[in-house]
């Protein structure tokens, strides 16, 4: 019997952002019902795959009033999120100085870094 030390339910982007991190501390193991992960993915931002933006973050905690999205938002905020994402590979680029998409403006480039 395999034994893993974190279980992701759901291989969407947050799940797999969420195995690269946990499998720094042991084996992961990512259930998925869809036949592929990361479908959803390829569509965002019309395919370019909006990453984050460039809100700080206390313009967002004023927009997203729920307690779950401000923690979350405090804890990985837009600015971290793209840097995590420079460091799997993904260059960014801000087209229009808010919206950040991956320099390739294609979402299969993300996918793959996730992949990777």
């Amino acid at each position: 019997m395999k034994t893993y030390n974190t279980i992701i339910i759901g291989a969407g982007p947050s799940g797999m952002m969420a195995a690269i991190e946990a499998s720094k501390y042991g084996k992961v193991l990512i259930c998925e019902k869809m036949p592929r992960v990361g479908l959803k993915l390829l569509s965002t931002g019309g395919g370019r795959c909006n990453l984050t933006n460039t809100s700080t973050v206390k313009e967002l905690v004023t927009r997203y009033k729920e307690k779950s999205t401000f923690r979350a938002i405090r804890k990985f905020p837009p600015q971290e999120v793209e840097g995590w994402f420079n460091k799997q590979g993904v260059e960014t680029v801000s087209s229009d100085g808010f919206h950040i998409f991956p320099k390739t403006q294609k979402a299969g480039d993300v996918l793959a870094s996730l992949l990777r």
